[in-house]
């Protein structure tokens, strides 16, 4: 909470309009779609961005090559792709990959 500047009163407050209204919350799936935009979109998440999809991307150049791109259509499936962004570079290497 504090990496997002968000108060523990706020939670509370937050906290208490949920059980007035008779609703739960999902503290986890706030917590990780935070946590996925971070590391996805910021310039906080680049070191762990980093870390992986430069590998991923050169791995898809290396099978499938610009030249070749054209001879037939290529489908990357990205599964548990948080935010969107590995996909996001994968598409702006051209053509359908």
């Amino acid at each position: 909470m504090e990496y997002y500047n968000i108060k523990p009163s706020e939670v509370a407050v937050f906290s208490e309009k949920l059980a007035v209204e008779g609703k739960g919350s999902d503290h986890t799936s706030i917590m990780q779609g935070l946590k996925h935009f971070v590391r996805d979109w910021s310039v906080d998440g680049e070191e762990e961005r980093n870390a992986v999809s430069p590998r991923l991307i050169e791995t898809l150049e290396a099978l499938f090559p610009r030249a070749h791109r054209g001879e037939k259509e290529v489908r990357v499936l990205i599964p548990g792709s948080g935010l969107g962004r590995l996909a996001h570079d994968v598409d702006e290497m051209g053509g359908k990959l």
